[in-house]
């Protein structure tokens, strides 16, 4: 650990951001260009150990490879002491976990941050670059609300066979594990990294995470994500009024705004088999479109009921209309139908009556 006002090469630190179990990263000033950074300086303790000073490395390199507007970029990498730290664009703001628990996030506010967060992985995972440490604290939130994705410490290269780990040895954070990834598959795809999204956005519907363990430990994680079926978000939401009846109302309200697609897309993302979730994050990302535009989603059968129930809630206001006329027109028909039929009959009863008096 370093004290605040400590130089690092040209930097100053500021203070101190958080700490991980490999890094501590820092709010620093570069004294030459004037604007703050983030420093991530490696623990000294792993100094000895070249597996982590190469992964720490390797994370360097595969961020500054990365050019997106929702990947917080790395700016430099050196040392100091002999001690490697990497320098990253300093965001403002909070992580999504620090959000989470501030209270549950408007769903207006998931559907702006899953969507970007799922365009920075999907352009990972086009440039061959595994994250597979997906989670709430892995996101940035700026004071705007845009979200980045951070902490590539865990990631991949594909193309290359790289690993920041050794073979066999399990990696990531237990509750965010692909069923893949809990079971210490060594060759993972983006399809891992599109479960831990979706247990993120799991997460962020229904206040929890998708499995309920008595014990939270790494043996009962493990065992979830590679045997249970989680509930729906909107069933676990209802499940949440007998514990806090406070909320009946708010939790009810939010169980009826996401049952249905978003459930089906949550769900989708947490299939157990990789080749029964979504075909990459970017088909997860436009569901989440479709959802918002009121179209079908491809998170469930697309049957003639749905479909048609999908089109008349996207154009409730357009076909409401043309009922409306419809309505009209039908009723003025009717009534000239039946002003025409009162026209021939009283025509009628006129001829009979001329009849009866020419008889006469």
């Amino acid at each position: 650990m370093f004290n605040d006002g400590a130089m690092i090469g040209g930097y100053r630190l500021i203070s101190l951001l958080g700490a991980g179990g490999m890094a501590t990263v820092y709010k620093a000033q570069h004294m030459r260009l004037d604007r703050y950074v983030a420093v991530k300086m490696m623990h000294a303790s792993f100094l000895s150990d070249p597996q982590f000073v190469a992964r720490f490395e390797r994370e360097a390199q595969i961020v500054a490879k990365l050019e997106h507007p929702h990947i917080v970029p790395v700016h430099d990498f050196a040392e100091h002491d002999g001690q490697p730290f990497l320098v990253m664009k300093f965001i403002a703001g909070i992580s999504l976990r620090e959000a989470l628990s501030d209270g549950a996030l408007e769903l207006r506010d998931i559907m702006t941050i899953l969507p970007a967060v799922a365009s920075a992985l999907d352009y990972a995972h086009s440039r061959g670059v595994l994250h597979r440490d997906i989670k709430p604290s892995n996101i940035m939130l700026d004071s705007d609300g845009t979200p980045y994705l951070t902490d590539f410490g865990l990631a991949r290269t594909v193309q290359a066979g790289e690993s920041s780990f050794s073979q066999g040895m399990l990696i990531g954070t237990p509750a965010y594990m692909s069923p893949e990834q809990g079971a210490g598959t060594p060759e993972l795809d983006w399809r891992s990294d599109l479960y831990s999204l979706g247990v993120v956005l799991y997460e962020l519907l229904a206040e929890t995470k998708p499995y309920r363990l008595k014990r939270q430990t790494d043996a009962e994680w493990e065992e979830a994500i590679l045997v249970a079926d989680p509930q729906k978000p909107s069933a676990n939401l209802l499940r949440e009024v007998d514990s806090d009846p406070s909320r009946m109302i708010a939790l009810r309200r939010r169980a009826k705004e996401i049952a249905g697609d978003l459930d089906n897309i949550a769900l989708k993302a947490l299939s157990k088999r990789p080749e029964h979730r979504y075909p990459s994050v970017e088909a997860m990302a436009l569901d989440l479109h479709r959802y918002l535009e009121g179209k079908p989603v491809l998170a469930r059968p697309q049957s003639m009921a749905y479909r048609s129930h999908k089109f008349v809630q996207r154009h409730r206001w357009a076909l409401a209309t043309t009922a409306l006329v419809l309505l009209v027109l039908t009723t003025a028909l009717v009534l000239v139908t039946w002003k025409a039929r009162q026209a021939v009959r009283e025509a009628s009863r006129a001829q009979a009556l001329q009849d009866f008096v020419t008889g006469l």
